[in-house]
């Protein structure tokens, strides 16, 4: 309700609100004065607008305005809720709700996705050897790296810690790994700047293909691109692999 108050605006809200007042004051006076037996004179017809018309301008001037405050606010803190602070990508939670409501459109329309696994390599040394807050610094690096070879209508998300998770709609797996190459060579060409140093990273990447005439649920499609990235690591980092159930 509060959303719709919001979309319709201040202005033409305080203006309706008052319209209505004035046309209910002068119909209430008009009653009034028709059950007493006598008609609505000038001054009686001046003070019913003109009262509703000051007070009620007033009041919902204010109350609207308050109630688009409140709805602005509210709005900051589902955005809050759904995305990583330090990224700019969807919360973990944020993005498999997202992703089951995509994976049931793709189904209904038969449209097929990627989904992929990305794990930046050795993230552990570079804390350990440049200290949490240049770890912090790769992460907001990557984050926009990511979202930057995003197309409209693919999703991102942070899983946690160094792992993020990002699905690319309406492609094939060769399309799929074209995609993901963009984001693999941005982030090894990256060089992140934390005080003297000069840190440079790369990302391991695991994908499987949603196809949208089988039976899979994204609980199995999530695990196949978790496994695809673990032998993205065992096969020497910096690189992608495809689920191993794709020839």
């Amino acid at each position: 309700m509060i959303d719709k108050i919001a979309k319709i605006g201040r202005i033409p809200l305080t203006f309706l609100i008052t319209l209505l007042s004035i046309v209910v004051s002068v119909l209430i006076s008009y009653i009034g004065m028709k059950m007493a037996g006598q008609g609505l004179n000038l001054v009686q017809l001046s003070i019913s607008i003109l009262a509703p018309l000051v007070i009620a301008s007033t009041v919902s001037w204010c109350i609207v305005g308050l109630l688009i405050r409140i709805s602005c606010l509210e709005q900051e803190q589902r955005k809050i809720a759904s995305y990583d602070h330090l990224t700019g990508v969807m919360t973990r939670r944020a993005f498999l709700k997202s992703c089951e409501d995509l994976l049931l459109r793709c189904r209904e329309d038969n449209i097929s996705f990627v989904l992929a696994f990305i794990d930046l390599d050795d993230f552990k040394k570079i804390n350990d050897k440049h200290g949490h807050a240049a770890g912090d610094d790769v992460l907001i690096s990557f984050g926009k790296k990511l979202q930057d070879c995003l197309r409209q209508g693919d999703i991102s998300g942070r899983l946690g810690g160094e792992e993020f998770v990002v699905a690319f709609v309406g492609v094939d797996m060769e399309n799929g790994i074209h995609e993901l190459e963009k984001i693999r060579l941005s982030a090894e060409q990256e060089e992140v700047f934390y005080l003297k140093d000069v840190i440079r990273y790369t990302v391991s990447i695991g994908l499987a293909l949603f196809d949208p005439n089988g039976p899979v649920e994204l609980t199995e499609l999530l695990s196949r691109a978790d496994k695809a990235v673990y032998k993205a690591k065992a096969n020497g980092k910096n690189r992608i692999e495809k689920d191993s159930d794709i020839s």
